[in-house]
């Protein structure tokens, strides 16, 4: 949370057959995965499950991305 950039992202994994997404937020020290079974905003910002990633609404730094 202390980092001035980060990197958000997220991929596609199968799991036992299920299509899930492998959230990332990363910087040059370190990176944070998570999964869910869903992608975007859902899955990288909703607190009410403790699946979700719950880093960038919190977040005050830069925030990238590859769009």
């Amino acid at each position: 949370m202390a980092s001035p950039v980060n990197h958000f992202d997220e991929t596609d994994i199968r799991l036992e057959t299920k299509l899930n997404w492998l959230h990332v937020a990363s910087n040059e020290t370190l990176t944070y995965y998570t999964l869910h079974k869903k992608r975007g905003k859902e899955a990288m910002d909703n607190m009410d499950n403790m699946d979700n990633m719950d880093i960038l609404p919190h977040y005050q730094g830069y925030a990238v991305h590859d769009h």
